[in-house]
């Protein structure tokens, strides 16, 4: 976190902790769970530093976290849940999916430099395959699907 400061040169900064439930549980080398669990109370600004040995203020941190699913959490970092506010969304549905391909399509578009007006949207056929194969619950499966009906869209565009 000093190093997220310090290349800031701030004193506040956000930090995302994505899928922290996939971190290992493993000990030998020391756990992240175990090591951010002091930087989540009010106690931050006393922090002691071992690496410095000094303490450190670190109370302009801020800190989400994302998981996919918190029951081992529970089992085995209790305490570092109730720290957190925990928001739960559920999964996307069949229903959902015309919103999700839309949303999806104009990301593809963004990251490829092309104005989603030259794209056309997905017809009700090309749709239908999306649904017909999502497994569902992940929404990188419809990204994959929908990269898959562009791909099969300029393999079959015609050339001049």
């Amino acid at each position: 976190m000093l190093q997220l400061l310090k290349r800031l040169q701030a004193a506040s900064a956000l930090l995302v902790l994505d899928e922290i439930d996939k971190v290992g549980e493993g000990k030998q080398n020391g756990n992240l769970l175990d090591g951010i669990l002091p930087l989540l109370t009010p106690d931050a600004a006393r922090y002691f530093d071992t690496y410095l040995e000094c303490p450190v203020d670190l109370s302009g941190m801020s800190y989400i976290a994302t998981a996919n699913d918190l029951s081992g959490m529970r089992r085995t970092h209790a305490a570092l849940l109730d720290r957190f506010r925990v928001y739960t969304m559920p999964s996307p549905r069949r229903e959902d999916l015309p919103v999700l391909v839309h949303g999806v399509l104009a990301e593809i578009c963004a990251e490829r430099g092309v104005d989603e007006a030259w794209v056309a949207p997905l017809t009700g056929e090309e749709l239908g395959l999306v649904e017909h194969h999502w497994r569902g619950r992940s929404v990188r499966g419809v990204r994959r699907l929908v990269e898959a009906v562009l791909a099969g869209r300029e393999a079959l565009a015609t050339r001049m």
